[in-house]
């Protein structure tokens, strides 16, 4: 028992499958022997690799396959099991969902399976050889061979924003921006061939990764893309005067003078582009309003509204009204004429 548990662990991090409880106390068949640096973060107690710019990558998602080498009754493992579900008019393989490792396999027809949802490279062989031996203890004549990891995430945060418009226009050929469909841009980077998922506010997401050096080269390769498009305070405030400059050199308006211009003039925009968004009917004109005495109120509140609005406004004549656009009134449907009001003689 000595000569086993005194075995040198390999440096190069890869999984060394624990012999029992000989490796070390705590260890099952299955574990890696191998201890992983981890931490608590908000989500729970994570693993991490870092990079040499000290930046972590917190793993959150690990998917694995394995060959059981058998044809399972996907109808017997529901029925018999608890803690599966099996329904092949919505999905043809049976779902099985472990509590400890938290995590769901996939059991399909052909023997295949995919487990997902587990945190780590090691909880993901446990539950991957805890499902095996209950598809054996079921009657089917299961093996595990073929284990493979397909797919790893990991998060990060670089600590500082980023203009991800400069990364879209200097990578326009590895990435995609779309800031209406998404917020975030996706990189797709060759070398290691994994997708990255980048914030304005410095968080990292990479995805398809199948080990964790790919996770550590994709970080490091991403890097001086990231730096070279850091957006910090320096770099607002020279956009900021040289956006004053051009304003006042096309409106001869003093730079001091700039920055209060078109704030007025951005509150001015706001202002009428709010009461555009109250407007939803078309406004259409006629001279009622000189008999009628709701269109004539209302040709009164329209000229305070749009003095209000335009510092000044733009007075109505009595001949420009007919119906307006209210919030409380119903919309109207295209091709709908509007009827006046009968009101009953006295």
């Amino acid at each position: 028992m000595s000569a086993q548990s005194s075995r040198p662990v390999p440096s190069s991090g890869a999984l060394v499958e624990a012999p029992g409880d000989l490796a070390r106390p705590g260890v099952r068949r299955g574990q890696s022997a191998i201890v992983r640096p981890t931490a608590i973060t908000k989500h729970g107690i994570r693993q991490f690799v870092e990079t040499k710019d000290a930046v972590r990558l917190f793993l959150q998602n690990c998917v694995g396959t394995v060959d059981l080498d058998c044809a399972p009754d996907l109808a017997r493992i529901a029925t018999k099991a608890r803690n599966a579900e099996y329904n092949p008019k919505r999905f043809s393989a049976a779902i099985v969902r472990l509590r400890e490792p938290k995590c769901a396999s996939l059991i399909f027809a052909s023997g295949k399976m995919v487990v997902t949802g587990a945190k780590n490279e090691d909880d993901t062989r446990l539950a991957a050889r805890r499902v095996a031996k209950m598809v054996k203890l079921l009657g089917h004549e299961a093996s595990f061979k073929d284990f493979k990891i397909q797919n790893l995430v990991g998060t990060g945060d670089v600590g500082f924003p980023i203009r991800l418009e400069g990364i879209a226009l200097s990578h326009s050929s590895r990435s995609s921006y779309e800031p209406e469909l998404f917020p975030g841009l996706i990189y797709r980077m060759q070398v290691p061939r994994v997708v990255l998922l980048i914030f304005v506010s410095g968080k990292v997401v990479i995805t398809g990764a199948k080990t964790r050096s790919a996770l550590v080269q994709a970080a490091e390769a991403i890097m001086p893309a990231l730096l070279e498009h850091r957006k910090d305070s320096a770099q607002a405030a020279a956009a900021a005067a040289a956006a004053a400059a051009s304003a006042a050199a096309g409106g001869g308006v003093a730079p001091a003078g700039a920055a209060s211009s078109s704030a007025s003039s951005a509150a001015s925009l706001g202002a009428a582009a709010a009461a555009g968004a109250r407007a939803r009917r078309v406004v259409r004109v006629t001279a009622a309003s000189d008999v009628d005495p709701e269109a004539a109120r209302l040709r009164h509140r329209l000229n305070a509204e749009s003095g209000a609005v335009g510092g000044g406004g733009v007075a109505i004549s009595a001949p420009v009204i007919r119906t307006v656009a209210t919030a409380a009134g119903p919309r109207r449907r295209a091709g709908q004429v509007s009827r006046p009001s009968v009101r009953p003689r006295g």
